[in-house]
Parts: structure tokens; C-alpha cells; sequence
């Protein structure tokens, strides 16, 4: 390439030129002639008989050498191949492991939905109704004495009581495994208790003058009491309900959630796989073609030393023709002319197998 390296033009491009600078092209056109010449010289020793024959001759050591190139470059291409393989299972791997942890996750979004699906229901059948009424129980604690501070202690004890009850149930669900998500939920009123703590304000002394007003009293305060208890089970019972709702609802949208990322992990591991499927296909087709390329070569090799043979074959069959010949003369002429003949040979074969036509 460093001895041809000159613009070279052909064509209507160099005809073009003649117009443009006639110059250029003589020079252009000398080049090119020489060129030519030289092509053709090279084409014609390369068509010469023993060219040929020396060529076949190398067929054995072009195709071993073409084996070797293409052996190479597969063998450089496999560790690439195997580390994309390898990069893939690590992928389908981790896509896996994302999915399983999705799907978990899903189940258990499941499982929480369908419980809380449950309680809701029996919340609308009253099963949580009647348990309220029961744990807001309207129980008065009368110290000794018929005197009003007893009566406005019980009040006081009353009040404070059913308070704690109303904070240790919400309390207990906030932390309970219903996964309620309870707030602060406001205690409801106990005004049906101003009427009777009023009364027992109004006493001008501590001390009942009849058994019977005392009584009287304590019935009043335990009627309010229950009647507090009724509205703290009532209001409660509307509190759960709320709460169940809610919590459904939040259950339902989270695992609504759970299912899209579920999907998107198995498309995603799927994805993975598919790739490298891909990944395994490329390195299998191209140790296929490696191994088809190496049988037809080697066919090619077998086919090479046939024709080695032959030519050897035949070099042998016509110098015990020759020396026949020479042992067994028609004529002392040609007698002369075979043992020349025969001492010509081995140089002719060292010829073709040199490709020296000269």
C-alpha cells in the first residue's frame, strides 16, 4: 500500500479531469497504466501451472491457518459471552428474590384484608355491640356511711373509672394485632352526671337526715351511671365501626398496591429470563457454528492430503514408469533420454511444491 498510495481515478471521474487539468491527468493516467501492468504480471504468474499446483499444494496450511483465525476469535469471544450468561443468572437471581418478597408480601396484604373483611362483618352482625355494653359496666362503689361525700366519692371514682375504661380499649387496640390505626379518640361526654352531682352539691350538710334519701340518691347516680355506660358503648361501637371501615379500606388499596408490584416483578423476572435465554442461545449458536465451521475445515484438511497423495502417487507411478523404461530401452536413444528424464524428476517435483515455474 505504501508503493500504490496515489489519488487514483477511474472512469468518468478521470475523463472529467482531462477538462479540468490535463496535467493531473497524464499523471494520473501513468500511474494507472503502471499499475495495470503490474496487476496483470502478477495475475499471470499466479495462473501459471506450477503456481497453481504449489497453491494446492498449501491448501492444507491456508485452511489450518483460517482454522486457527477463526478459533481464535471464537475463544475471544466466549469469555464475553460467558460473563453476559453469568451477569443475566445473577439478574434472574435477584429478579427472583424480589419476586418471591413481592409475593409474600401480597399473601400477607391478603390475609390482613380478609381479616379485617371478617371483623367488619361481624361488627355489622352487633358481635361487638353487646361486648361494649358489657365492658362499660355501670358499677358504683358505696364506701360505709349514708352521707353525701360517699356518694359524691363513688360519683368521682365513677367518672374517673369509666374514663380509664374509654383510654385502655383504644389503647389496647393501637397495639393489639386487629393493626387497627386508631388515633386519639376523644372521650364522649358525661353530662348525664351533672344532674345527681348537682344534688349532692346543694346539701347544705353531709349528713342524710332518712336512710331513704340516701338510697334515693344512690339509685339516681347509678341510673346516670348507666346511662353513661350506654353512651360510651354506643359511642364506641360508632368509633370501631369508623375504624373498621377505614382500615379495610386502607387494607384493600394496599393490597391493590401489593398485586401491581407483584406483577411488575414477575414481568420484570421475566424479562430476565428471557434474556438470558438470548444470552445462552448466542453462546450455544456460536459454538454450534464454531463446531460446523472446524467439520467442514477438517473435511477440507482430508481432501488436501488426498490430493497430496495423488500428486505423490503419481510422481512415484511415472518415475517406476521412467526407470522401467531405463531397465527395459527400445533404443539406446531413448535409454539416454529416460535416465535424463529420471534425473529431472525429483528437481520438478521440488518445483511444484516450491511453485517455480523457471
Amino acid at each position: 500500500m505504501l508503493k500504490h498510495i496515489y489519488p487514483l481515478e477511474f472512469g468518468d471521474s478521470l475523463e472529467n479531469m482531462r477538462n479540468h487539468s490535463q496535467a493531473y491527468y497524464e499523471r494520473a493516467s501513468r500511474v494507472i497504466e503502471a499499475l495495470r501492468r503490474e496487476l496483470l504480471a502478477s495475475i499471470t504468474d499466479a495462473a501459471s501451472p506450477y503456481a497453481r499446483l504449489w497453491s494446492a499444494f498449501r491448501v492444507g496450511e491456508f485452511i489450518e491457518a483460517k482454522v486457527q483465525r477463526h478459533n481464535d476469535a471464537f475463544e475471544s469471544q466466549r469469555p464475553a459471552l460467558e460473563q453476559a450468561i453469568t451477569k443475566a443468572q445473577q439478574r434472574v437471581g435477584e429478579a427472583e428474590s424480589q419476586l418471591n418478597d413481592a409475593i409474600g408480601e401480597h399473601l400477607g396484604m391478603e390475609r390482613l384484608r380478609r381479616r379485617h373483611e371478617q371483623r367488619l362483618r361481624h361488627f355489622n352482625r352487633g358481635a361487638y355491640a353487646q361486648r361494649l355494653k358489657r365492658y362499660f359496666t355501670a358499677y358504683i362503689k358505696l364506701n360505709s356511711g349514708e352521707t353525701v361525700p360517699v356518694l359524691q366519692d363513688a360519683l368521682n371514682e365513677f367518672r374517673l373509672r369509666i374514663r380509664r375504661l374509654w383510654s385502655d380499649l383504644w389503647d389496647g387496640l393501637r397495639y393489639s394485632s386487629a393493626d387497627l390505626d386508631v388515633g386519639d379518640v376523644s372521650p364522649p361526654s358525661t353530662a348525664a352526671l351533672r344532674m345527681i352531682e348537682d344534688r349532692l352539691d346543694g346539701y347544705w350538710t353531709d349528713s342524710y337526715l332518712l336512710s331513704s334519701n340516701f338510697q334515693t340518691d344512690a339509685s339516681v347516680l347509678r341510673n346516670q351511671a348507666g346511662i353513661v355506660c350506654c353512651t360510651y358503648a354506643q359511642e364506641a361501637d360508632q368509633v370501631l365501626g369508623k375504624l373498621l371501615r377505614t382500615t379495610l379500606a386502607r387494607a384493600v388499596q394496599q393490597t391493590r398496591s401489593s398485586e401491581t408490584m407483584f406483577k411488575a416483578m414477575k414481568l420484570e423476572a421475566q424479562r430476565h429470563e428471557l434474556k438470558l435465554k438470548e444470552t445462552e442461545a448466542q453462546l450455544l449458536n456460536a459454538e454450534q457454528q464454531n463446531a460446523r465451521f472446524n467439520e467442514r475445515m477438517e473435511q477440507g484438511l482430508v481432501h488436501a492430503q488426498k490430493f497430496k497423495q495423488y500428486i505423490f502417487e503419481a510422481f512415484r507411478t511415472e518415475l517406476s514408469t521412467v526407470r522401467g523404461a531405463v531397465a527395459r530401452p527400445r533404443n539406446s536413444v531413448e535409454q539416454l533420454c529416460d535416465a535424463f528424464y529420471g534425473l529431472l524428476l525429483p528437481n520438478e517435483l521440488d518445483k511444484m511444491l516450491k511453485g517455480d515455474e523457471k
